[in-house]
């Protein structure tokens, strides 16, 4: 695939889809791993309608199935201590059942005696008391139950160990390389003393992590050179599906929205220079979305659903975060206080890199294109014009059931006043 991939560090939808359907598509093993904390119907619904559809086209690393087998059990024994284990009574309720019933008590002892002030019916309490009596039942039931669906949910997790249909699928749909020699890790350890020295990707950062030791510090390492052997071997190029984005020795990380913008620009380079051929990167929420569009899976709705709430919220709301921010400005900002036509292109550049867009997201993208000249003078411009019709455009379109009226209006009215076409040009 022809990607001048040291002149331009962008990849636009044109070829991003050349790309997909050319590459071989490799995972990590956080991205494998995270797709253990998925429902089971969902974690099927993957398995079916990715892995087994596109089995010719998929293969990892050496070094990446034994770091998905060494942690597999860890991550499944994880989910149990952290999600079922924890999960305690709800705090306070059998105290307040219990304040509310002597209160209700202490309130009838002082209406008891007949013929004396305070004079009440004696009975005003009693649907009270049964209403608190039936919401004991249902407390008492209620903790049966949950105890009863932690119990079985735990057996369900725990049977995973035996019975691993992820295993068996990347046993069955993915290549695994042949990984490498002992001497040839030894030489890797010294390539990767002096990445480490110079901050040279991937994974420097790990060489100097204290937790990790021998072998272990050059893990990202030895998952590229084999990235960059099988891509020579194969002369395609590779797309890298990677979940592990607390740090930055791989990729930029977008610190507000938590979506990966670009590979370091050295792998770019040097996959480029060694084999010949492009690289990208996804992480596996990015992958599984783009998945239904760039290759036609097709995944429910309430899968893509979850797998957006278990991922993308969780790295949103992560305070452990520690990314550096690629820019100042999130890309939104950029475009709606360009100056400049050149700020405008990197600006959709970084867009183009989004695939997800709230509607107040597309309602300030929208302003941009009709208040901002310095957008609005080049939207028919290639990039500009293919990210607002076609980018923006299908996102719209997919989501549409769950997009404003009168939003999926604007953009319509905007694409028409920016972008003049003939009536049937448009793709909407």
């Amino acid at each position: 695939m022809e990607f001048e991939v040291t002149k331009n560090y962008s990849l636009l939808r044109d070829d991003e889809k050349k790309l997909w359907d050319q590459c071989i598509f490799t995972f990590d093993s956080s991205a494998l791993l995270n797709i253990y904390k998925f429902t089971e119907d969902t974690k099927g619904n993957i398995i079916k309608s990715i892995f087994k559809k596109n089995a010719k086209r998929l293969w990892i690393p050496s070094q990446v199935k034994l770091e998905f087998l060494r942690n597999r059990e860890v991550v499944l024994r994880k989910i149990v201590s952290d999600k079922y284990e924890k999960m305690t009574k709800i705090d306070g309720i059998k105290e307040n059942i219990e304040d509310i019933g002597n209160k209700i008590r202490s309130f009838d002892n002082n209406i008891k005696n007949a013929g004396t002030h305070p004079i009440i019916n004696t009975g005003i309490t009693q649907e009270l008391k049964d209403n608190l009596d039936k919401f004991k039942e249902s407390y008492i039931k209620f903790n049966n139950d949950r105890d009863l669906e932690i119990k079985e949910r735990v057996l369900e997790v725990n049977d995973i160990l035996n019975n691993d249909n992820l295993l068996e699928a990347i046993n069955d749909f993915f290549l695994t390389g042949e990984g490498f020699s002992f001497d040839e890790k030894m030489a890797f350890l010294k390539e990767g003393e002096y990445r480490s020295k110079y901050q040279i990707p991937p994974g420097y950062k790990d060489y100097t992590n204290n937790k990790k030791v021998g072998i272990q510090k050059i893990g990202d390492l030895i998952i590229w050179k084999e990235i960059i052997r099988h891509a020579n071997d194969h002369k395609k190029p590779i797309v890298l599906v990677i979940d592990d984005l607390n740090k930055n020795d791989w990729c930029y990380v977008n610190k507000k929205n938590k979506r990966i913008e670009k590979p370091r620009e050295e792998l770019l380079i040097e996959i480029h220079e060694k084999a010949g051929v492009s690289f990208w990167m996804y992480s596996l929420d990015s992958f599984i979305y783009n998945s239904n569009s760039l290759l036609d899976n097709k995944l429910t709705e309430k899968s893509v659903e979850e797998i957006k709430e278990t991922l993308v919220q969780k790295r949103i709301t992560k305070e452990s975060f520690k990314a550096e921010e690629w820019y100042e400005l999130d890309e939104i900002e950029i475009l709606e206080n360009s100056d400049s036509f050149q700020q405008t292109h990197d600006a959709i550049r970084l867009l183009s890199r989004c695939n997800h867009f709230t509607e107040d997201e597309i309602n300030r993208i929208l302003d941009a294109f009709l208040e901002n000249n310095q957008v609005k003078w080049i939207a028919t411009d290639d990039d500009v014009s293919e990210f607002l019709l076609y980018h923006l455009g299908s996102f719209i379109e997919y989501n549409r059931q769950e997009i404003d009226i009168y939003l999926q209006e604007k953009y319509d009215y905007v694409c028409r006043e920016c972008i003049p076409l003939d009536e049937g040009d448009y793709p909407f």
